[in-house]
């Protein structure tokens, strides 16, 4: 294979930030899209997440796309509720993100997880809510688990999402380029 260049010396802090809750439904910033890397597609559902400074993609999407990593980064991890953080070495992967009628390059690390199985108990009643009724949703929350395949972190957070907001009876719908994300 080939030998992966190291693409900096020094070590970059990251955080990534999940916090569970006892809500009967929690909805995250989630879109189910599909991914690129060369000629070979996937959909992976991705959550959009401004506690992450940085983006990330599960070991098993980047296998699954046949991924050549383009460097390696040193990258110092810490998480909520830590008081200690340690230095990983990532590759570093570029992939592109399927909107409908754009393809958005971004470049992600490789995590061997993004994170566990996350059970999702989606209220039929959101779903039928005339705030969200007649948006297009980037996920359709048709699924008891969610599988994390992708967190979109603050380095693309922001070009990824318009701007657009809508809030009601304590829900939230941000417009991104691939839909009304829910949280």
């Amino acid at each position: 294979g080939k030998n992966i260049g190291e693409k900096k010396e020094q070590v970059s802090p990251v955080m990534l930030a999940s916090v569970p809750t006892n809500k009967t439904t929690i909805l995250l910033q989630s879109a189910s899209i599909h991914v690129e890397y060369g000629k070979i597609k996937a959909r992976a559902r991705v959550i959009f997440d401004t506690g992450s400074q940085r983006t990330f993609i599960s070991k098993r999407l980047a296998s699954q796309l046949n991924c050549v990593p383009i460097c390696k980064e040193n990258i110092c991890i810490s998480s909520f509720g830590s008081t200690h953080s340690h230095i990983s070495q990532f590759e570093l992967v570029s992939v592109g993100l399927h909107a409908s009628n754009e393809i958005f390059d971004v470049e992600a690390l490789v995590a061997d997880s993004i994170s566990v199985p996350i059970p999702m108990k989606m209220d039929s009643n959101w779903m039928r809510h005339p705030m969200i009724r007649d948006l297009h949703l980037a996920d359709k929350y048709d699924e008891d688990t969610l599988y994390i395949d992708m967190v979109i972190g603050n380095d693309y957070y922001s070009s990824l999402v318009t701007g657009r907001v809508f809030k009601e009876d304590g829900m939230l719908a941000m417009e991104s380029k691939f839909g009304w994300l829910l949280s």
